[in-house]
Protein backbone atom coordinates (compact mmCIF):
# COMPACT_ATOMS: atom_id res chain seq x y z
CA UNK A 1 0.00 0.00 0.00
CA UNK A 2 1.47 3.31 -1.13
CA UNK A 3 0.42 6.38 0.91
CA UNK A 4 1.06 9.73 -0.72
CA UNK A 5 0.07 12.72 1.42
CA UNK A 6 -1.03 15.28 -1.12
CA UNK A 7 -4.04 17.55 -1.45
CA UNK A 8 -6.40 16.68 -4.30
CA UNK A 9 -9.25 18.63 -5.92
CA UNK A 10 -12.82 17.51 -5.70
CA UNK A 11 -15.71 17.05 -3.35
CA UNK A 12 -15.82 14.50 -0.58
CA UNK A 13 -18.56 13.30 1.74
CA UNK A 14 -18.71 11.12 4.82
CA UNK A 15 -18.59 7.44 3.93
CA UNK A 16 -17.88 6.18 7.44
CA UNK A 17 -16.05 6.56 10.74
CA UNK A 18 -12.61 5.57 11.98
CA UNK A 19 -12.40 4.90 15.74
CA UNK A 20 -9.62 4.28 18.26
CA UNK A 21 -7.09 6.48 16.45
CA UNK A 22 -5.68 9.45 18.38
CA UNK A 23 -4.58 12.79 16.98
CA UNK A 24 -0.95 11.83 17.65
CA UNK A 25 -1.45 8.51 15.82
CA UNK A 26 -2.89 10.35 12.83
CA UNK A 27 -0.08 12.92 12.79
CA UNK A 28 2.53 10.15 13.10
CA UNK A 29 1.02 8.42 10.06
CA UNK A 30 0.18 11.42 7.84
CA UNK A 31 2.08 14.40 9.22
CA UNK A 32 0.39 17.71 10.06
CA UNK A 33 -3.05 18.42 8.60
CA UNK A 34 -2.73 19.39 4.95
CA UNK A 35 -6.24 20.53 4.09
CA UNK A 36 -8.23 23.50 5.40
CA UNK A 37 -11.83 22.44 5.85
CA UNK A 38 -14.79 24.20 7.52
CA UNK A 39 -12.83 25.93 10.30
CA UNK A 40 -15.94 26.27 12.51
CA UNK A 41 -16.39 22.49 12.60
CA UNK A 42 -13.12 20.83 11.57
CA UNK A 43 -9.75 21.26 13.28
CA UNK A 44 -7.79 18.44 11.59
CA UNK A 45 -8.17 17.32 7.98
CA UNK A 46 -5.98 15.38 5.58
CA UNK A 47 -6.28 14.65 1.90
CA UNK A 48 -4.02 11.94 0.57
CA UNK A 49 -3.87 9.01 -1.81
CA UNK A 50 -3.62 5.33 -1.07
CA UNK A 51 -2.22 3.94 -4.28
CA UNK A 52 -4.28 6.02 -6.76
CA UNK A 53 -7.40 6.38 -4.60
CA UNK A 54 -8.19 9.83 -3.14
CA UNK A 55 -8.86 9.72 0.62
CA UNK A 56 -10.07 12.43 3.01
CA UNK A 57 -9.98 12.06 6.82
CA UNK A 58 -11.24 14.75 9.18
CA UNK A 59 -12.55 15.36 12.68
CA UNK A 60 -16.02 16.81 13.16
CA UNK A 61 -16.72 19.23 15.99
CA UNK A 62 -13.98 17.86 18.24
CA UNK A 63 -14.52 14.17 17.49
CA UNK A 64 -10.72 13.77 17.40
CA UNK A 65 -10.71 14.19 21.19
CA UNK A 66 -12.78 10.99 21.33
CA UNK A 67 -10.37 9.27 18.88
CA UNK A 68 -13.06 9.36 16.17
CA UNK A 69 -12.67 10.55 12.56
CA UNK A 70 -14.89 10.81 9.49
CA UNK A 71 -13.58 9.53 6.18
CA UNK A 72 -14.15 9.62 2.44
CA UNK A 73 -12.83 6.69 0.43
CA UNK A 74 -13.47 3.01 -0.05
CA UNK A 75 -14.05 1.33 3.34
CA UNK A 76 -11.87 -1.67 2.44
CA UNK A 77 -8.96 0.66 1.67
CA UNK A 78 -9.46 2.56 4.93
CA UNK A 79 -9.64 -0.76 6.83
CA UNK A 80 -6.26 -1.80 5.44
CA UNK A 81 -4.76 1.37 6.91
CA UNK A 82 -6.59 1.58 10.25
CA UNK A 83 -7.81 -1.99 10.86
CA UNK A 84 -11.22 -3.51 10.12
CA UNK A 85 -12.24 -3.31 13.77
CA UNK A 86 -11.79 0.49 13.67
CA UNK A 87 -13.80 1.23 10.51
CA UNK A 88 -17.57 1.66 10.59
CA UNK A 89 -19.73 2.38 7.55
Amino acid sequence: MNIRVENWDGLSYKVGTITNVSVSDMVALLGPSNYVDDIDKVSHSWRFYIDQEPINVWDWKGSCFMDRWSFYGHPATIAKLFGEENVKV
